[in-house]
């Protein structure tokens, strides 16, 4: 991390201290105070070593920006909704998506509120369009990378959701023209708004952890919801969906409604789990960590639930090596980080961060469990860094949705991942998941799927950004050169 750690042993004394705190305390300096929010759970104690303040929305005064929306499925709509409450200031300007359905719905939907949305057929509409600032991408992961491109090439801002691209020579391409455009580029992951996220970058800045050479992280979510098992549209046909514009540099093959509602479940689209899952998990560690792309990967699994005709594992076991990464102040380098996901189950997602004087423990509270050497508390003895606060409704806060305190408010944080994208394509500056983050994400993605596909350790040379321990012929066989 960037900021200093504190020498050690103030750090062990702060140690002390904390596991001392109340369990249920809630660190939320920068966000809404005790006194004046219902159902917060626990106290607010002072905690002056250990700053978790929340950055400040932006300011997004001025002429409103022009917005185009390219895909406007299930995702694409969560987003459109945030657009048109009006305190993102932006005008819809264009609308596209393959599926008719889809954009007549988004069309009117933005026409009630207000906007005056043209219907685009396609990206490029979008893109070189003269009424359009920014654009907002969410479609199937085969198409991220060609429409930022195009976006970038057009002099457009943009906001891509997870994972940046598809395939290797994409990825490198769009990282160089990000270096060399002025547009703005933020990757949705908006885990990084949530005081979760603040809160556990703080512990692991301020070295409470010590150490940290273990990551195990994984997760588990229902196999039937989204792009997994969507049920097709009954209006999809030949006549409503753009076959060939939805394929892109997809294999060529004869119109299948599941694949454009269930794309998930093949290669030709996506990484499935090592994209959908894995990048999430992926890039919340890495914002905490700095973790970077990892030297190595290997990775195994399988398709053990969801017998039904899916190229993609329902499971995926992942492992990564770090041998360099070392967090400033602390004695000793390298971590390994153990991933697993899988389709079955209830939402959850989870992580240990293994240090030398302390663990935490991240899923929707944040748990410091400090190592018997570290601090003069028992390690069956833990405290918690952070509970999440409840609704104004005094009812508890949905992790999975990802809400989050903010100066006093409860916000969605993908909203507030807009928010800030916005505010520096207004006003200048770095949002949280740039093209580094980003890039980072999807390499490391694109590894633990040729590890997979191909049963065997995958490297990476970041000095030649080159992968290791694979051909430019099995690449082009697998379509991810």
């Amino acid at each position: 991390m960037s900021e200093p750690c504190l020498p050690q042993p103030e750090r062990r004394r702060l140690l002390q201290g904390l596991v001392g705190m109340p369990v249920l305390a809630v660190f939320g300096a920068g966000v809404v105070d005790s006194r004046h929010a219902a159902g917060v759970v626990g106290e607010l104690p002072a905690a002056p070593h250990l700053d978790i303040a929340t950055p400040p929305l932006p300011t997004l005064t001025g002429e409103p920006l022009r917005l185009g929306m390219i895909g406007v499925g299930r995702r694409g709509r969560a987003l459109l909704s945030h657009c048109l409450h009006g305190e993102l200031n932006v005008a819809v300007t264009a609308i596209c998506d393959v599926f008719d359905v889809h954009a007549d719905a988004a069309l009117a939907q933005a026409r009630r509120a207000g906007h005056r949305p043209r219907r685009a057929r396609s990206h490029h509409d979008v893109v070189e369009g003269a009424d359009v600032d920014a654009v907002i991408v969410a479609t199937p992961d085969h198409w991220h990378a060609p429409m930022v491109l195009a976006a970038l090439e057009a002099g457009k801002h943009v906001y891509v959701e997870r994972c940046l691209a598809h395939r290797l020579r994409e990825t490198l391409a769009l990282y160089d023209a990000a270096l060399k455009s002025p547009a703005v580029i933020q990757v949705g992951h908006q885990h990084r708004q949530t005081e979760a996220f603040f809160a556990a970058r703080a512990a692991v800045r301020d070295g409470l952890l010590g150490h940290v050479s273990l990551v195990q992280a994984s997760a588990h979510q229902a196999g039937t919801l989204g792009p997994w098992q969507a049920p097709p549209h009954p209006e999809a046909n030949p006549q409503t969906v753009d076959w060939r514009q939805f394929l892109g540099n997809a294999p060529s093959m004869l119109f299948d409604a599941e694949h454009v509602f269930r794309w998930r479940r093949w290669w030709a689209y996506g990484a499935g789990l090592a994209s959908a899952a894995l990048t999430r998990d992926f890039d919340r560690l890495n914002g905490v960590l700095d973790l970077g792309i990892p030297r190595a990967v290997v990775a195994s699994g399988g398709i053990y639930t969801h017998h039904d005709g899916r190229e993609v594992p329902d499971v995926l076991h992942v492992s990564m090596e770090f041998p360099e990464h070392k967090i400033a102040g602390e004695e000793g380098a390298g971590l390994a980080l153990v991933y697993g996901a899988a389709l079955v189950g209830d939402y959850a997602h989870e992580a240990s961060l293994v240090g030398s004087d302390a663990t935490l423990h991240w899923n929707s509270t944040l748990t410091l469990r400090p190592h018997a050497h570290a601090a003069a508390l028992s390690p069956a003895e833990p405290r918690l860094l952070y509970a999440p606060r409840a609704s104004a409704s005094n009812s508890p806060v949905n992790a999975a949705a990802q809400y989050t305190w903010r100066e006093g408010r409860l916000y969605d944080a993908t909203y507030l991942h807009m928010r800030e994208w916005l505010g520096c394509v207004r006003h200048g500056g770095t949002p949280s998941c740039d093209v580094e983050r980003g890039f980072a994400e999807a390499v490391t993605a694109q590894m633990a799927t040729l590890a997979y596909r191909l049963g065997r350790r995958i490297e990476w040379d970041a000095e030649r950004r080159r992968l290791g321990n694979v051909t430019r012929q099995e690449l082009e066989a697998l379509r991810m050169a």
